[in-house]
């Protein structure tokens, strides 16, 4: 009994030698060599992933510097278990154990980009507000509402717009017509008055000098009304004064100056284009004409 019990602790002891001296041994770069490494493999290989994932996470404790192990780990939960929290660091562990290693650390870092992106939608679905985000598109909605009768009511201001304009225009235009009517007509009358106070002027130069030679003027017209009236329309001659002109040579004959364009026709070839007549130049007076 005291022989089996002495050959129970002695193979107890070699197999915590045992264990022991395979504790103390690094793997890292012969991770190929210790089982529990190779069972996990063959797990992997088999489709089961989280056994996989567990045997290598027992491995690390074995060999926890190694990258190969913790680059297995970081694709099993990346691609397989769906653990990007997980993924991204056992891909950070690699970069951290192989810095130097720059051609495949850039993959390693979009390995982690995408991880990263992966773990930020996880968490925005698990800590998504529905009523929050539910509320948001209702005012999203409203505010295109608004958008849209606003785009509608100004289609309508530009359409009144241009019928507002297009009524000034017209109105603008009747008034520039009429206004230019008016004008014209006011414009009409003052060279009408101007010139019959030019007239009335001329008539009274023409009276004030009459007066000076009323002597010699009512012997003139006395000796024209004498004259007889001939067959040619012809009452008489007359020798024109100094300071007459035709409007008072008509208001002697005719006792008016509205007849100096008689005169002036009945002598055309003897006056000017201004019709002025010198003293000492003989006028034919024609007759009167009947109203």
């Amino acid at each position: 009994m005291k022989k089996m019990r002495f050959a129970l602790l002695v193979l107890a002891s070699a197999m915590l030698c045992s264990v022991l001296v395979s504790c103390n041994k690094d793997y890292t770069g012969k991770e190929k060599t210790h089982p529990v490494f190779v069972k996990a493999g063959t797990a992997q290989n088999s489709g089961d992933y989280a056994e996989a994932a567990k045997l290598y996470e027992e491995f690390l404790l074995v060999a926890p510097k190694s990258a190969e192990t913790h680059m297995r780990l970081a694709a099993l939960y990346g691609d397989n278990l769906d653990s990007p929290l997980k993924a991204i660091y056992h891909y950070e562990k690699v970069i951290e154990l192989r810095p130097d290693d720059t051609a495949n650390n850039d993959n390693i870092s979009s390995f982690i980009s995408v991880a990263k992106k992966k773990l930020f939608e996880d968490l925005k679905s698990q800590y998504q507000d529905t009523d929050k985000e539910n509320a948001v598109k209702a005012e999203l909605e409203a505010t295109k509402k608004k958008l849209e009768d606003y785009k509608a009511y100004a289609a309508k201001l530009r359409a009144a717009y241009v019928q507002l304009g297009e009524k000034c225009r017209k109105a603008l235009k009747y008034y520039q017509a009429a206004n230019g009517k008016q004008r014209n007509a006011v414009s009409s009358a003052q060279k009408d008055k101007k010139s019959s106070a030019n007239v009335k002027k001329e008539d009274k130069k023409v009276s004030v000098k009459a007066g000076n030679n009323s002597g010699k003027t009512s012997r003139n017209t006395a000796v024209a009304a004498k004259t007889p009236a001939n067959n040619s329309g012809i009452i008489g001659k007359h020798t024109v004064k100094k300071g007459e002109t035709l409007h008072s040579i008509s208001r002697k004959y005719y006792g008016t100056s509205r007849y100096y364009k008689l005169i002036a026709e009945a002598n055309k070839g003897k006056l000017p284009a201004n019709l002025g007549v010198k003293a000492g130049q003989v006028l034919v007076i024609p007759q009167k004409p009947a109203k």
